[in-house]
């Protein structure tokens, strides 16, 4: 479908994931000071909080993508974002530091499945042709979330705190999770799992948003349809296939019998009682027996 109204919607929205994973990745960096004061921690016990975020978004990519598979993109577009938020502000309350690396595990799992599923779910939306330059537009919304990091350090840490400052910064997911109820699955799936009725009436959807008809010559056929006819041009292959061995087989049967009735009229002496349109027969037959040979 050309590009319209719907697909700056959906490109508002993944954006505003976008930054709302980098925003979550990356506000640790400036609450790291008046996390090791309060609770009397090293540096090196510090970074395992990020080494667990980082944990959790490489285990939530991988779990997070095939259950987007399984269940739908839309559902795990939800999901994930839903959990980034609840960690994200549970975070902001950990009594303790090992509940906080917690919280942010869960967290990096949540950012896993927004990173692998708002890519792809955008992607199946987009015109072909408008890919490359889209994809490249939209991680430029990862420089705005770096700025709201930096003027919330500013503003909060000193004055609020750091648990303030991860509370609030965790309201971009929370927004995310309100604006993504309205994206729709994606019709690439629906149409790969023979719901192609759904898939239509995604377009329809789509067409409606954009305020123009669905393109002439639109039509789906069904992929189980697909699947069948697949089966059966193989069924006809293996007819045609055992047909051919069989025609074979009774040709090569002709052959081999062919010679041996040969050599019995070659060899065999004509019976003096045999009728002569017997024999003028077997004669012919040896006739034509000595010219193949």
């Amino acid at each position: 479908l050309p590009w319209g109204r719907f697909h700056w919607l959906l490109f508002a929205t993944c954006g505003l994931g976008y930054t709302a994973d980098c925003i979550e990745l990356l506000l640790l960096s400036f609450a790291f000071p008046e996390l090791m004061k309060e609770w009397g921690i090293s540096k090196q016990v510090m970074s395992l909080a990020s080494t667990l975020s980082n944990l959790g978004i490489m285990i939530g990519a991988v779990a997070w993508g095939a259950c987007s598979d399984c269940l739908g993109r839309r559902v795990v577009f939800l999901c994930s974002v839903a959990l980034t938020f609840l960690c994200g502000l549970a975070s902001a309350a950990s009594p303790s530091f090992w509940v906080f690396a917690a919280c942010r595990f869960g967290v990096g799992f949540g950012i896993g499945g927004n990173l692998a599923v708002d890519f792809a779910l955008f992607m199946e939306f987009v015109p072909l042709r408008l890919r490359q330059r889209v994809m490249m537009l939209l991680t430029m919304w990862g420089v705005l979330g770096v700025g709201m990091i930096a003027l919330a350090a500013l503003l909060l840490i000193p004055s609020c705190g750091w648990r303030v400052y991860v509370g609030v910064l965790s309201l971009p997911s929370l927004l995310l999770l309100v604006l993504r109820t309205g994206v729709p699955e994606s019709p690439a799936l629906l149409h790969a799992r023979g719901r192609t009725e759904e898939a239509l009436q995604v377009l329809h959807l789509i067409a409606l948003k954009n305020g123009s008809p669905l393109p002439s010559g639109i039509a789906l056929q069904p992929a189980a349809k697909q699947e069948g006819d697949e089966g059966n041009e193989s069924t006809d292959d293996d007819m045609h296939s055992s047909s051919s061995m069989s025609d074979s087989g009774s040709a090569s049967s002709s052959a081999e019998s062919s010679p041996r009735s040969c050599s019995n009229e070659e060899g065999d002496d004509v019976d003096e009682a045999t009728p002569a349109a017997d024999r003028g027969q077997d004669q012919s037959r040896s006739r034509h027996c000595r010219r193949g040979q």
